[in-house]
């Protein structure tokens, strides 16, 4: 049997590649990589009918420029559990992701302080800006209002500095 080769430019292996793909998922193109279509379609029928397909979800990066609907929804929707919401948090941009967190820090009995002070410390000023926008966008209320009406003492004086 001749020796493995991946590129005309790599010296012959002589040995098997520890790494295979995952069979099933889809058909790959001549150039071994799956079009945007093909991947979109594995989400779609992943999530189709009862139980969701996981292994699928995961190989798979985009979705609504083909079926029209949002991919964070339709996975809320077909997936529970931790696996769920890591894939939620996973596919959110990292804004939108630090303003659902500090929402549900906040809102419901109890705060989570350490989430408050992982997302809100250390943060540029135009961050904060932006972070504040999206929260009042998001949520119809101030960042700052939610915050103080949660937080007391020390911790409220160093969010409201940072948050200001």
């Amino acid at each position: 049997m001749a020796p493995l080769q991946y590129a005309p430019t790599m010296a012959p292996m002589h040995h098997a590649p520890t790494m295979a793909p995952l069979p099933n998922y889809f058909s790959p193109t001549a150039s071994g990589v799956p079009t945007p279509q093909q991947d979109a379609e594995t989400i779609h029928r992943a999530c189709k009918g009862i139980g969701t397909n996981e292994k699928a979800v995961i190989s798979v990066v985009v979705y609504k420029q083909f079926y029209g609907k949002d991919l964070v929804e339709v996975l809320d929707k077909e997936t529970s559990g931790n696996f769920g919401k890591t894939l939620h948090y996973l596919i959110l941009p990292p804004i939108h992701l630090d303003a659902e967190l500090l929402y549900d820090a906040i809102v419901g009995p109890g705060t989570n302080e350490r989430c408050l002070i992982h997302v809100l410390l250390g943060r540029t000023n135009a961050d904060m800006a932006a972070l504040k926008n999206l929260y009042f966008a998001k949520y119809h209320k101030a960042l700052e209002s939610d915050v103080k009406s949660d937080v007391s003492g020390y911790l409220e004086k160093l969010f409201m500095v940072s948050i200001q």
